[in-house]
């Protein structure tokens, strides 16, 4: 994965992870903080589907990058 990534962005050196929004690299961690910091983040987020902060599922406790059989885990819209 890592090297297809860097194949992707030129051959420089990446860490994981990396985030890419509507096909455009944004960057790794270090770049997310800074946008989501300077409210940039929720600009390139718009748009996006988004769920009530306020419904938790009972099995999987809400967590994303998992299956869930309940919520449907990680393939949430």
């Amino acid at each position: 994965m890592v090297q297809e990534l860097q194949s992707v962005l030129g051959g420089k050196a990446v860490s994981l992870p990396q985030v890419f929004i509507k096909g455009k690299h944004i960057g790794g961690v270090d770049e997310i903080k800074q946008l989501h910091e300077v409210g940039e983040l929720a600009k390139l987020l718009e748009g996006f589907p988004t769920q009530d902060p306020g419904i938790v599922c009972d099995s999987c406790g809400d967590a994303r990058f998992v299956s869930c059989l309940n919520c449907n885990g990680s393939r949430k819209d």
